[in-house]
Parts: C-alpha cells; sequence; structure tokens
C-alpha cells in the first residue's frame, strides 16, 4: 500500500467494504418489495418498483409481411406485395417525416400515423415508403433511398412525455439481384441502439434475417454490437424499453418492443434501522476546540449565540447562528447544508442531536 500521499488530502475514509456482486439475474438481485441488508442491519436499501407502469408501455411492433394490397396508393398493379411492415397499438404512435425522404411525395408534412411499410419495388429500385392516413387507406409517402447506403430518420414514436427523443433510422442501398439487407434502427437518449436487419431477396422484402421463418443472432443487435437474435427472454435496454423474447418472435420474422412513456427508473428508499443506544443519556460538558463523543438522546452545554460544529464524517466546519426565542434557543441559518445524520436541535442553552436511527456520534462543539 503506498502512503506517500496519504497525509495530502483531506477527505480520506478508512473502513470495511461490503464487497458483494448484484449485476445480473443469477446472482439473485433483490425484487420489488425485497432489500439489501447492510451489517448489523443499520441501513437497508429497499427496492420500491419503477417509475413506469405496466399499462403505460405502447407496443411497437416491425415484421416481415408478404400481402399488402397498395392500390389506392395509386398502384393498381400492386394488390399483394411483401413489405416491412411497422405499427404500434397506440392511435398516432408514429410521427413519419415526410420532409427527411429522399423524396416526397407531395407536400412534405409530418403524418401521424399507426402504421407504416417499408417496400422493395425490385432490383436496384428505390424504397418505398407508406402510411395510413385517419380515413384508414394507405397513401404514399415518398422513397427511403437513392443510389448509396445512408441514414435515414424517417419516423419517431409518439407516446407519453416521448416528445421527439426515441427515432426510427433506416439504413441500406438499393437492393440487388442477389441477397441484400437493410437496417431498421431503433435509437433512444441513452444511446443504446436497436437494430433489426431484415433482408431481400430478387429485389423484394423477404425476411427478418437471412431466412424466413427462422432465428438467427445477428438478425437483431442491441447497443450496436450485441448479437440477441436467438435470446429466448425479455431483455430491457437501459432507456427501459422491453425486447420481447427475441427467439420467439425472430422464428415468425418479426420484432416485438414495449416503449415505455418516460425514461425508466427504479424507485429505491434507504432506511435506517438502529436499535436504541446501550448508553445511557446524559449531558456532556464541551469546552472550547475539544471533542465531545455523544450517543443517542445526550446533550451538550453552549453560551452565546453562535456555535461552531463538526461532524467527524463531514467535508468542513458548519457555523450556525442562533437565537433567544422565549424559552428555547433555534437555528436562524447556517453557512451551508447539514449532511450529517443527525439532526441539530437547541433548547435553553441546550444543544442535542436527533440522530435520526444512529446510535452515535462525535462532534467539535466551539462557543466562538
Amino acid at each position: 500500500m503506498d502512503l506517500g500521499n496519504l497525509m495530502s488530502f483531506s477527505d480520506h475514509v478508512i473502513g470495511i467494504e461490503n464487497d458483494f456482486v448484484k449485476d445480473d439475474s443469477s446472482d439473485m438481485p433483490a425484487g420489488v418489495g425485497e432489500c439489501y441488508s447492510l451489517p448489523t442491519e443499520y441501513v437497508k436499501i429497499c427496492l420500491e418498483g419503477l417509475n413506469v407502469a405496466d399499462d403505460e408501455y405502447m407496443e411497437l411492433v416491425q415484421e416481415y409481411t408478404n400481402a399488402v394490397d397498395f392500390t389506392k396508393a395509386g398502384f393498381p398493379t400492386l394488390t399483394s406485395e411483401p413489405a416491412l411492415y411497422i405499427h404500434t397499438n397506440s392511435q398516432e404512435g408514429l410521427v413519419l417525416h415526410q420532409s427527411l425522404l429522399v423524396w416526397s411525395n407531395g407536400t412534405a408534412l409530418d403524418r401521424y400515423t399507426n402504421k407504416i411499410w417499408i417496400y422493395a419495388p425490385g432490383i436496384n429500385a428505390e424504397y418505398r415508403i407508406f402510411y395510413e392516413d385517419s380515413s384508414g387507406d394507405i397513401q404514399y409517402a415518398g422513397n427511403l433511398t437513392g443510389g448509396s447506403r445512408i441514414t435515414t430518420k424517417f419516423a419517431h414514436l409518439n407516446y407519453g412525455s416521448l416528445g421527439s427523443s426515441v427515432n426510427l433510422n433506416f439504413l441500406g442501398r438499393r437492393p440487388s439481384s442477389s441477397q441484400s439487407f437493410f437496417n431498421i434502427t431503433l435509437t433512444s437518449p441513452l444511446l443504446d441502439n436497436i437494430t433489426s436487419i431484415f433482408s431481400t431477396s430478387n429485389g423484394k422484402v423477404n425476411a427478418l434475417g437471412a431466412l424466413q421463418s427462422w432465428e438467427e443472432p445477428s438478425e437483431l443487435v442491441w447497443d450496436d454490437r450485441v448479437n440477441i437474435g436467438t435470446k429466448d427472454e425479455d431483455h430491457r435496454t437501459r432507456y427501459g424499453i422491453i425486447i420481447r423474447d427475441p427467439k420467439t418472435h425472430g422464428a415468425s420474422d418479426e420484432v416485438v418492443l414495449e416503449i415505455p412513456n418516460r425514461q425508466v427508473k427504479a424507485r429505491v428508499s434507504i432506511a435506517l434501522t438502529a436499535t436504541s443506544p446501550s448508553q445511557p443519556a446524559k449531558t456532556v460538558t464541551c469546552t472550547f476546540g475539544n471533542n465531545c463523543f455523544l450517543n443517542q438522546g445526550d446533550t451538550a452545554e453552549i453560551s452565546g449565540n453562535k456555535i461552531k460544529l463538526m461532524d467527524v464524517g463531514s467535508t468542513g466546519d458548519i457555523i450556525l447562528d442562533v437565537e433567544q426565542v422565549g424559552k428555547s434557543t433555534q437555528i436562524v441559518r447556517a453557512n451551508r447544508t447539514l449532511n450529517f445524520d443527525a439532526v441539530l436541535k437547541i433548547s435553553n442553552k441546550e444543544t442535542y442531536y436527533d440522530f435520526q436511527g444512529k446510535s452515535s456520534a462525535t462532534i467539535v462543539v466551539t462557543v466562538l
């Protein structure tokens, strides 16, 4: 151990580290309503739940479909076509950015919908994107790609307080005569992307991954580097998006996501659980500049209208101005936030601590 700089800093702590790891399901982490207790159970850290309820999620599905009728969108011969179908169970859960497309059909507006189709019309042809309007008819929005492999943010999710923070992005180039691939990437503020990889065959959308009706590790990627296409359980991203059973859904050429209406966070409580102190309460006289060791219920004699206190565990002195009010003395201001566990109380020239569950504390009481 290098002790050379031990005295050069004021924030060194010598103690015992409670060394246990709870970072995956095999470690049996605490569930909702369960706690971790520190030694002697003087503190409990409890998981109270999540800030997003089970009914505050929107389902988002990306799936291969083989029979879409595009005739009402102005294509009379396209009566039963393969395509990528993206849909939500929330009305207007998708906002299509027509102005960000490589080419827009008509006025470039944001289109509020819950159904979008991405269609590959043939070899070396630009992908086309369609949406369902408020009348239930499929409309042609425009084209996604030119001749090069580019990324297009074609839509964002419209749910709860997400705003425009969770987006859908297309990455791909025009289909070739052999098998080609394009990506749909869901991005969130915490940058843990979810990428679904679809393929084309002979210029037409053909499957999730390379093979129809078969789950593959690389057809679904989390965080741009982790293949999860054959995982057989639900996963949750850092932002809180739930990825439903990739293996089962991948075998059906679909990706099913549950989108929270805001970032998911844990609600954690910290409770002090100390038992009553073993030493009886007493009054301790604190002389100028000396340490006073107080147990719960003890008091310290003071005088004057200013008190200087320093908790051993804090990082600096606390100056308190006090004034006499009737038969009691109260704090009227402090030079910084009181950040130690025991709460200072003053009454009739006596200072004491409400220990808030602590059994003891060492302080310095100095009369100024």
